[in-house]
């Protein structure tokens, strides 16, 4: 009896088998799930479709998964801003092509597409069958496949990536909630804490799900004091923070309408008394084997560089002039925000290309919300110090991608 009562102790410590699964109809391919679309489209459509359910266009299994369901090239999630393959960048935030690509050579007799156009696909069909060739960006259709992570079979409405996200009209009666003691009481009720957030992916499914609900923010499961940590003791990897709001406290929230002093999707800090809507994540199935992903940090200071997609810049240390080059996929813009700006003696002037003719802005001064949001893909800012004897100018700016209407 002794022996099986220890087996039965140790049988409790053993982990059960999560069952993986896709949601939204994709179809599990290995450890992706993928979902092909075969009306041809843009590629600026393809990529607003996959954001919408929080992914990002397929790169890598596209000849196992694809098959013979389509006779159409493909779109894949890789875009080019020069013929240099360094600069051919992963939409889901993978680095460049520069270690592994299946471009078409250039030496090939009869191919004038690679370097040609920024936008590429994977060939169906012969010539060059499961190769890949560069293609303009928004005039030619394609069809395209959307990949999302996996996650864990569950009964969940919104499932990702191995969490269950429950919003508060779900929990409670009325459709605002007390202050942060209470909503984290509810939600550890539920099984769950408030809401952390780990990826701009996860950001995304976040705010797609209050897409049209009319609500301004909701609050996130952060504490803020001189640092920041999530409540639930997960990693703090991911930070989508505006630190231009004037609002002072120690709760944090996502803005969920774009207005005069935040952008939707940001964070802002806040007081966190009052009422506030609120979502609730806890695990899909076993938690022991939910892996939340790190996002790489971009380093804070970038003077005379070329910056792709999203990051961070700031004035130099010492005395000098410096371009930035921020550059974003077609059909998408860039969104700036000043989180510091003092410039007293010199000025920041941003330029860009637009229909035929430059167009440029000149900034100085002390400011605290000072935003800029591009007219194209492609920009530059210029900080110019007038007297570098006298380094008296600094500014800290934040930069990420949005899509035009947005």
């Amino acid at each position: 009896m002794r022996h099986i009562l220890l087996l039965l102790a140790l049988l409790s410590y053993i982990p059960v088998t999560q069952s993986i699964t896709c949601t939204n109809d994709f179809t599990l391919v290995g450890n992706k799930c993928l979902r092909l679309f075969n009306t041809p489209t843009s590629r600026t459509n393809a990529s607003r479709t996959c954001a919408e359910y929080a992914g990002n266009l397929d790169n890598f299994l596209l000849s196992a998964f694809v098959g013979n369901a389509t006779d159409d090239d493909i779109w894949i999630g890789l875009y080019c801003f020069d013929k240099n393959v360094t600069n051919c960048l992963w939409d889901g935030g993978q680095g460049s092509a520069e270690v592994y690509n299946n471009f078409v050579s250039s030496r090939s007799e009869g191919n004038p597409f690679f370097g040609f156009y920024k936008c590429v696909y994977y060939k169906v069909g012969d010539p060059w069958n499961g190769h890949w060739l560069s293609a303009d960006c928004k005039w030619l259709r394609y069809s395209f496949v959307c990949e999302i992570p996996t996650t864990f079979d569950d009964d969940c409405a919104l499932n990702f990536n191995g969490s269950c996200y429950i919003p508060s009209e779900e929990l409670i009666n009325s459709t605002q909630s007390l202050g942060l003691d209470s909503v984290q009481k509810i939600c550890q009720e539920n099984d769950g804490d408030l809401i952390s957030i780990h990826s701009a992916n996860e950001n995304r499914f976040i705010l797609n799900y209050y897409e049209g609900l009319g609500l301004d923010s909701v609050l996130l499961g952060a504490v803020v004091t001189k640092h920041f940590f999530w409540m639930d003791d997960s990693h703090w990897d991911f930070s989508n923070i505006d630190h231009t709001n004037d609002e002072y406290g120690t709760c944090l929230k996502m803005a969920l309408q774009n207005n005069i002093t935040i952008s939707k999707g940001s964070w802002y800090i806040t007081p966190c008394d009052g009422s506030h809507y609120f979502m609730c994540k806890r695990p899909a199935g076993n938690s022991d084997l939910i892996h939340v992903p790190k996002v790489a940090k971009t380093p804070p200071s970038q003077c005379n560089k070329v910056l792709l997609m999203s990051g961070t810049f700031s004035s130099p240390t010492y005395p000098e002039n410096c371009m930035y080059t921020l550059k974003t996929l077609d059909g998408q813009r860039i969104q700036i925000t000043f989180q510091k700006f003092h410039v007293t003696n010199g000025y920041i002037e941003i330029v860009e290309e637009y229909q035929g003719a430059e167009v440029k802005q000149k900034f100085s001064g002390t400011n605290k919300n000072l935003r800029y949001k591009s007219l194209t893909n492609e920009l530059k800012v210029l900080f110019i110090t007038e007297d570098l004897e006298n380094m008296d100018s600094e500014f800290v700016a934040k930069f990420f991608s949005v899509f035009e209407n947005e």
